[in-house]
Order: C-alpha cells, then sequence, then structure tokens
C-alpha cells in the first residue's frame, strides 16, 4: 500500500509540475511542503537549503563551508567571497 501511496503522490507532483498553464503551475513553495516531498519525514538540513533558494538575500544564505575553505586556499579572502557571494544572491 506504501508504495501505492508513493506513486500516486509522486504522479500527483510530476503532474503539477508539467502544467503548462503557468498559472496553474505549481510554485516553489507548493513543491517543497508537497506530501511527496514530505514523505520521509523532517530535515533540517533539506528545509534550510529550500529556504535559502527561495530567500537568497537572508543572512543565512551564505556559501557551502567546504567551499568556502577550498577558496580561501586558493588565495582568495573570506571576507570579500561572502560580501560578493550576498551581493550576487540578491
Amino acid at each position: 500500500m506504501l508504495m501505492l501511496c508513493c506513486r500516486v503522490e509522486c504522479e500527483d507532483l510530476i503532474r503539477r509540475l508539467l502544467c503548462t498553464d503557468a498559472r496553474r503551475r505549481i510554485t516553489v513553495p507548493e513543491i517543497v511542503s508537497h506530501r511527496w516531498m514530505r514523505m520521509a519525514g523532517d530535515d533540517a538540513e533539506f528545509d534550510q537549503l529550500m529556504y535559502n533558494s527561495v530567500n537568497p538575500c537572508s543572512e543565512d544564505a551564505r556559501p557551502n563551508d567546504a567551499v568556502l575553505e577550498h577558496m580561501t586556499k586558493l588565495g582568495l579572502d573570506k571576507d570579500q567571497v561572502l560580501a560578493v557571494s550576498v551581493w550576487l544572491s540578491c
């Protein structure tokens, strides 16, 4: 029964994504809160990624720590990278 439920929910999401009428097409916040996207339960990392993608100018939006570390190893100034990343995301 679980597989049937997953299939039905997945089909619903795909159909709503492929809707040719932009006014009726599912929005990003609706996608994030769609039942199929939430079937595995709460996921704080997913929620943060989705929040940052919808609200790129938030203070929480910053480069991944591993990427930031690599960029500083390449000789880039950490503060400048952070400043540019905020500027580019807005």
